[in-house]
């Protein structure tokens, strides 16, 4: 019977070695809360302004001229975006393993979203300050949203 030695084998210290490797290798997350946070991408629209909102008597023009210019605008379903993105959580991940290790700290942003709808002439008829969930894409989310879907 022919025994296999050379690169292939896997002897009583290769599988020492990779045991010992596994026993030695880490992997830590920390997280790392931020309080209230702070605004990360985009300009916040506050609470406040948003409630200065007049549903059915808001023009587009009033609307800029109280919150400025939206960060995108979709034109087909007449919808305004305002968008932000707070830091309320970072993560702190360490992995080790052997002789090495790498780390970091990684921000975990809550995507905040101010939308608002007008109609034919140029007139407020829906607004709604939004979270959109992380699994959510923007896409989709805006989507649902213009079809009527509520944010809450």
């Amino acid at each position: 019977m022919a025994r296999c030695t050379g690169p292939q084998s896997f002897g009583p210290r290769a599988v020492a070695s990779a045991g010992l490797v596994m026993l030695l290798a880490a992997c830590i997350v920390i997280p790392l809360p931020q309080g209230e946070g702070v605004v990360s991408e985009g300009r916040e629209i506050a609470p406040g302004d948003a409630g200065t909102i007049a549903l059915g008597r808001m023009s587009r023009p009033e609307l800029v001229a109280a919150l400025g210019e939206p960060a995108a605008i979709w034109e087909e379903r007449r919808v305004l975006i305002y968008a932000w993105d707070r830091v309320q959580l970072k993560l702190l991940w360490i992995i080790a393993g052997g002789m090495r290790a790498a780390g970091g700290i990684v921000d975990v942003p809550t995507h905040h979203l101010l939308l608002v709808q007008l109609d034919d002439h140029d007139v407020v008829t829906r607004a709604e300050r939004c979270t959109r969930p992380m699994h959510e894409g923007f896409g989709d989310f805006l989507r649902t949203w213009a079809d009527g879907r509520r944010c809450s």
